[in-house]
């Protein structure tokens, strides 16, 4: 079973259906800071890396890649009911000092990551707490002809969803896709159309040398814009990773 669609030919060049062809530029504090200290090539070749670390990690993480990281690398991840995603970063499992005379934190060990950007600089940011398996793969269904359905149903008035019933393709995918800051850099601040950045990735694909990390980015946004029945297989997380905030004071600083 493959883990991304696989590669047959050279990228053609795409005409985007829903996508404006402007690049978006970072507003926000994390889109600003990973602007500032990384290069396009530097965000790639990061994503890259730690694509390959959840492909070869067998369903099992060792979340060390992450908690040494010099700084928070964004993720992608399924806004719950809807067809859109945004990113999340910082994601790393809670460790408290092991040093410390106070009782172990309710938050220890836990896998956390920075929900929402901060209004202004200094202010704490929401960090939730997310499923232990959220960088597991697991089998996804989703759709390879997202290309053609969206040329199909350009007129619909927003953007198209795939009925589960209508997919017969099966995938592994991790329910957080590591994906270059710079394509999405507005996915910090808001909630972008699954379509919407996967033509952004579409357009990219043909010019850069990281096919497998967007086939990867692309399968997880077919993913994500496919109405999946309920117990089935999908990128999506729980809705309280979103309402349910990590209540330990300690837990709201970059390790």
């Amino acid at each position: 079973m493959p883990t991304v669609p696989p590669v047959t030919q050279e990228p053609d060049e795409y005409t985007p259906v829903y996508w404006d062809g402007d690049l978006p530029s970072p507003e926000g504090l994390y889109g600003k800071a990973i602007h500032d200290s990384k290069t396009p090539a530097d965000q790639r070749h990061e994503a890259t890396q730690l694509f390959d670390f959840l492909h070869t990690s067998d369903g099992e993480c060792n979340h060390d890649i992450l908690c040494n990281m010099k700084s928070p690398a964004p993720f992608l991840i399924q806004v719950p009911h809807t067809n859109k995603v945004r990113f999340i970063c910082g994601i790393a499992p809670y460790r408290g000092d092991p040093f410390s005379s106070q009782p172990t934190s309710n938050v220890e060990g836990k896998l956390l990551g920075l929900l929402h950007e901060p209004a202004i600089a200094g202010e704490t940011p929401t960090v939730a707490e997310l499923p232990e398996e959220l960088l597991h793969l697991h089998e996804v269904t989703l759709s390879a002809k997202l290309e053609a359905y969206l040329e199909q149903n350009k007129d619909d008035d927003g953007t198209p969803w795939f009925k589960e019933s209508h997919v017969k393709a099966t995938f592994k995918l991790p329910s957080a896709m590591p994906c270059p800051a710079y394509l999405a850099y507005d996915a910090f601040m808001d909630d972008i159309a699954a379509p919407i950045l996967w033509e952004r990735i579409k357009v990219e694909e043909a010019s850069e040398q990281c096919t497998e990390l967007f086939h990867g980015i692309k399968a997880f946004l077919m993913a994500a814009n496919t109405k999946h029945n309920k117990g089935k297989g999908t990128v999506a997380i729980p809705t309280h990773s979103f309402t349910q905030r990590a209540n330990h004071h300690g837990s709201k600083r970059w390790q």
